[in-house]
């Protein structure tokens, strides 16, 4: 009885140990990858959608399979789905992963980007983007190539040159007379994995002074552009517009800029914006004599989810 006791023990411990050589890799394990999504040329109407994967170093992912499957965050839509395709069914092993996936209706979109890796791991992550008729956008989308590399490497140096001629300027304006009135705190971005791509800059705002002051834009040397932009409800779905009037501030009156609302959109990053990073952002306004640099610092999206701390 004991000897045969043994013998199942001994062949259970071979049918576990068996098991986990060929266990796939827990899904998120490789938490470091990088994702961005590089929209059809056509924009919207395209019918193409590039998943691109780097690992933390910037290196290009090529051993993957990559599927994608998009929704609306409303009710009653059909998902559109693009099984599975290898990095190389392009014709080039780049990290680039197309996929046959076309928009059906503009909105807001969630795109979930399943990778699995040639060492079974996989990783799955929600992607939102927002479809318009002026083309995708959203902190994961990327420039394509034609732009990303074309006018926007004019553009970067022109904005380079500007900036460093307007640098002592902007600095002025920060320790002028109205230095003390508006003030901009809890100065928080999100990552942005991909040059080209987008992030967005979130604080609280206040208004110090006894008139009112209007914020009209930004500029910083870390985006080709930037706009003010907002997220609303537009009946039922969330969009996001730019507000070419900026945002006004009555006497003492604060204004909360965060995900889901008000933003200072970054568009076409120079450089990837990690965890931990710096940079400098100015805050332009209808009386430039209000304009001054703050110190912006990229938190996890974790972080930002959790709210702003508004602490001074």
């Amino acid at each position: 009885m004991r000897k045969a006791s043994w013998i199942v023990l001994l062949t259970l411990l071979l049918v576990v140990t068996g098991c986990g050589q060929f266990a796939p890799a827990a899904e998120g394990t490789h938490g470091d990858m990088q994702m961005a999504l590089i929209p059809a040329a056509e924009g919207w109407t395209g019918e193409t959608l590039t998943v691109m994967l780097t690992d933390a170093a910037g290196a290009p992912i090529t051993d993957a399979t990559v599927a994608v499957e998009g929704n609306m965050n409303h009710a009653g839509m059909v998902p559109v789905l693009a099984a599975g395709v290898t990095d190389d069914a392009d014709g080039a092993a780049d990290g680039r992963y197309q996929l046959p996936f076309g928009f059906t209706m503009l909105g807001d979109w969630i795109i979930t980007v399943d990778v699995t890796l040639a060492d079974g791991g996989t990783v799955s992550r929600d992607l939102p983007i927002n479809v318009s008729e002026a083309g995708v956008t959203g902190d994961a989308v990327m420039a394509g190539p034609d732009e990303a590399h074309g006018s926007a490497h004019d553009h970067d140096a022109d904005h380079d040159a500007d900036h460093d001629a307007d640098h002592d300027a902007d600095h002025e304006h920060a320790t002028g007379a109205h230095a003390s009135v508006v003030h901009a705190h809890d100065v928080k971005a999100r990552p942005g994995p991909m040059a080209g791509g987008n992030s967005a800059v979130y604080f609280l705002l206040h208004n110090g002074g006894d008139a009112a002051v209007r914020l009209t834009g930004a500029d910083t040397t870390v985006a080709n552009a930037v706009e003010i932009h907002e997220t609303a409800d537009d009946n039922g779905i969330m969009r996001m517009r730019q507000l070419a009037d900026g945002i006004l501030l009555g006497p003492d009156e604060s204004v909360t800029l965060q995900p889901g609302g008000l933003h200072v959109m970054l568009i076409g990053l120079t450089a990837p914006l990690a965890e931990g990073d710096v940079f400098d952002l100015t805050l332009h306004f209808d009386d430039p004599t209000y304009d001054f640099t703050v110190e912006v610092t990229v938190v996890s999206n974790d972080e930002l989810s959790g709210g702003m701390t508004h602490n001074h």
